[in-house]
């Protein structure tokens, strides 16, 4: 299950220390409401720990993703290893293009009608696994590949289950190990 809320900010600005707070008072109350609704405990009766990669997690307990981008924070719920990523779509440096992506995918994209759309869609994907892997940017993004075929999505990461979506404008993905997913998303009020 993946639980989410949205909130207002100005693109023309910069990020401000106000939006920032914010962000982290709606993640916390995202986490809390997930967690309430999966297990029927607060966030903060579990004992958290971290990876060496620094994922979150608790052992024996219900596996978790959170993610936030301007605007978006999500927090993906499962009973197997699940990454989530999600990212407001915005103008891409092509540096960022070349460096994460292969040629086949870096063909996709730029033969796209919206390039930014189909880059993040992309990333997403390839962030929601090495979330799930729990090694987050530490794993070469360019070591996944994806393809698409309507929408089934085939991929090179070993024991691993995709979905994507659009959720009010964000490029939401969701990866599952050994299980096959597809995204149910909960906007939180």
């Amino acid at each position: 299950m993946i639980y989410y809320k949205t909130y207002p900010f100005d693109e023309a600005c910069a990020v401000s220390q106000s939006e920032k707070e914010l962000a982290k008072q709606i993640r916390d109350h995202v986490l809390e409401y997930a967690f309430i609704t999966e297990t029927g405990s607060s966030f903060t009766d579990f004992d958290i720990k971290y990876n060496k990669y620094g994922k979150p997690f608790i052992e024996n307990g219900l596996n978790f993703s959170i993610s936030h981008t301007r605007g978006f924070v999500c927090c993906a719920t499962s009973l197997s290893p699940v990454g989530i990523d999600a990212e407001h779509i915005r103008p891409v440096n092509p540096n960022i293009i070349n460096k994460v992506c292969s040629a086949e995918e870096k063909r996709a994209i730029l033969d796209s009608d919206d390039v930014a759309a189909r880059f993040f869609k992309y990333w997403t994907l390839k962030e929601s696994y090495i979330k799930m892997i729990g090694m987050g940017l530490s794993y070469p993004m360019n070591k996944i590949n994806f393809s698409f075929d309507g929408n089934f999505i085939s991929s090179n990461a070993e024991d691993a289950f995709f979905d994507t979506a659009c959720i009010e404008g964000y490029i939401v993905a969701l990866c599952t190990k050994n299980t096959v997913c597809k995204i149910n998303a909960v906007k939180l009020p």
